[in-house]
């Protein structure tokens, strides 16, 4: 059985490399040129994959552009596997393998179907999720379900952690599957549309903290939206302020504004007033470097949130 492969990011690696490793016969490889990857939060090279494995490496802008087209058909794939790739493929590009093209989703399809799916979770505050490999067809994540696994969310979960419990799960279902892979014999099980439920796309925007929402609504979106997407943020001195980490405090000792620096911990961390009660900010990006929260943020009666026009 002959498989092209097609990803971007952390999880076309892992997959890619389970693939491999099972000894399955991967002809060639397609990811996006690391120029147009910019925008791409989670984007992990395969060049180094592929040259252990002396596989042949194609880098495209668009994967639906035409000359993709032929160099996928010159191959005869039997499968095509699509993992890490937010770009939607054309009917015609899912039309060419023979035995049908395989996409994965880190969700318990057919709930959660569509973008920022680990971020969305959390935010919800869901208790579990799961990856979902299956067929990919002309719809929204919306073909025959060929494996699916539960994924736990831990109540302290972020999104890094998450995604890194999805890959586990990710590997561990393609190496379940990996003999029907070879022998061509996958079978798939019709998703329910009627319970289908769909995740919008999320923007850097959508990290903006609003200190007058509950400090565990915003603990919950500093969570969903740490490394490897762009994290949650506020301002400070008119300057963008990214917020890594965060824990919530029950007592509530101090009180401030929203937004307010109330008390900071030099060992420790700084203790900021949100909309009903106390939230302790640790790890911060400010200028495009990394601290302590304490480093920067170093005076009681200050505001986050604020930014002249």
């Amino acid at each position: 059985m002959k498989i092209i492969f097609i990803g971007t990011v952390f999880s076309s690696y892992n997959a890619l490399e389970e693939l491999v490793e099972n000894g399955l016969n991967v002809v060639a490889v397609f990811t996006i040129d690391p120029e147009f990857s910019k925008t791409i939060s989670d984007f992990k090279s395969l060049d180094p994959l592929c040259e252990q494995h002396t596989i042949p490496l194609y880098k495209f802008k668009n994967i639906n552009d035409e000359e993709n087209m032929l160099k996928i058909i010159e191959y005869q794939p039997d499968y095509l596997f699509v993992i890490g790739l937010s770009q939607i493929i054309s009917k015609k590009l899912i039309s060419i393998p023979t035995k049908g093209c395989i996409g994965a989703h880190p969700s318990l399809l057919p709930m959660g179907r569509g973008r920022a799916s680990i971020p969305w979770a959390i935010i919800n505050n869901q208790t579990e999720t799961g990856m979902s490999i299956f067929y990919i067809d002309e719809g929204v994540d919306s073909g025959p379900i060929i494996s699916q696994s539960i994924v736990s969310i831990e109540p302290r979960e972020n999104a890094n952690s998450l995604y890194g419990k999805l890959n586990v799960s990710l590997r561990e279902q393609i190496g379940r599957i990996s003999s029907n892979i070879r022998n061509g014999t996958l079978e798939g099980v019709p998703q329910n549309d009627l319970i289908a439920t769909y995740t919008a796309k999320r923007i850097p925007e959508d990290g903006l903290i609003d200190w007058k929402e509950s400090n565990e609504r915003i603990d919950r979106l500093i969570r969903a939206t740490s490394k490897p997407y762009p994290g949650a943020y506020t301002y400070y001195k008119d300057k963008k302020l990214i917020i890594w980490s965060a824990n919530i405090i029950s007592q509530n000792k101090y009180i401030g504004t929203p937004g307010q620096i109330v008390k900071i911990n030099r060992d420790n961390a700084v203790i900021v007033s949100t909309g009903d009660g106390l939230l302790e900010v640790i790890e911060v990006l400010y200028e495009g470097v990394n601290y302590q929260s304490y480093e920067v943020l170093n005076r009681v009666g200050e505001k986050l949130g604020f930014k002249k026009e």
